[in-house]
């Protein structure tokens, strides 16, 4: 079958529609995994979290992190009136996860249950209305 240049051209603007349409369905079909949910409130407490940084540095003594081939121990300097210590995976929000840490001094994190790669580990305590924040990179 011959066809002229306007069946052609018509062809190829409707295929090459088709593809943009395509790409365009899967491009907002990706998950995207934000470093932060709340970024905005985050920066409003910008002032208080460097705070509690400056806090953790200045004291000194209030984490040690100890590693070995099967766990993370995290032991604090004394029993903390509260606090956590954050998970997070920064390939996949799904396997972030956060741990209690009040009323305890040390805190034991099997490796076997964290998958092998790079994680973010973030403590926060408080103790006497003192609030303490460090940020950690580990490799498992």
């Amino acid at each position: 079958m011959k066809m002229n240049w306007g069946t052609g051209m018509a062809i190829t603007m409707i295929a090459f529609m088709a593809f943009i349409i395509v790409l365009a369905v899967k491009m907002s079909n990706i998950e995207t995994n934000l470093v932060e949910k709340d970024y905005y409130e985050k920066g409003q407490n910008f002032d208080k979290i460097n705070e509690m940084k400056s806090n953790f540095i200045k004291k000194g003594d209030v984490l040690s992190i100890f590693d070995n081939e099967t766990s993370y121990t995290f032991a604090f300097f004394s029993e903390m009136d509260s606090g956590y210590i954050h998970f997070y995976r920064p390939s996949s929000r799904k396997l972030d996860f956060k741990m209690n840490c009040a009323s305890r001094s040390t805190v034991k994190v099997d490796v076997s249950t964290l998958l092998r790669g790079a994680w973010n580990v973030k403590v926060m305590v408080f103790k006497d209305g003192i609030g303490y924040l460090t940020e950690e990179a580990i490799e498992i």
